[in-house]
């Protein structure tokens, strides 16, 4: 009889113990993981829907349309990129910090080549076709758009999809892949 007294009381207060203290910060951990998913889903499918549009755009820019045509395009893919920019901001408590540099670095190159393409529009290309130059810009925006796309999509746990990924990256624009070891090396 009282090793079932103590059997139900050891019971009851490990269920309360896990009822009060642990349930509540799981389910709330639980919540930041789906936000965080939802984020990431949301930022796929905006770099994707940038990424049609500009493909789409590049076909366009066979067409001789009129300067003025391709200003509001620009326009609407610069707004886009920078909500994508916000979304992937959002998304960043669930990212790791090289996860959000290797995302980002495409965006960037997208909003510069926006730049670029409205100054090809202000004032043109001298002794060259405006056309081939508008539809090389929406190659570079489609194709960045996609690279981000598809790196948003790698989980955080797959560190070594990462680890070779921020190499790559790195090798292609020569930079900094570990600043920790290079700021070891300074103090040294």
């Amino acid at each position: 009889m009282q090793t079932a007294l103590i059997s139900a009381l050891t019971a009851a207060v490990v269920t309360l113990f896990i009822e009060y203290l642990a349930k509540p910060r799981l389910e709330a951990r639980k919540d930041r993981i789906i936000e965080g998913a939802r984020h990431r889903r949301a930022l796929k499918a905006e770099l994707m829907s940038i990424f049609a549009t500009a493909s789409h755009l590049k076909f366009e820019a066979s067409v001789q349309w009129p300067r003025e045509h391709w200003e509001k395009p620009i326009e609407d893919l610069e707004k886009r990129l920078s909500h994508a920019e916000g979304t992937l901001l959002a998304a960043s408590p669930m990212l790791k910090r090289e996860q959000i540099k290797v995302i980002l670095m495409p965006l960037g190159e997208a909003v510069r080549t926006c730049g670029t393409l409205r100054q090809v529009i202000k004032y043109g290309i001298e002794g060259g076709s405006e056309a081939e130059a508008i539809a090389l810009g929406f190659d570079a925006i489609s194709q960045n758009a996609f690279k981000s796309a598809a790196r948003a999509e790698i989980p955080r746990w797959h560190i070594l999809k990462y680890r070779k990924l921020i190499k790559a990256v790195a090798r292609e624009r020569s930079i900094d892949v570990d600043p920790v070891s290079s700021s070891d090396d300074n103090s040294a």
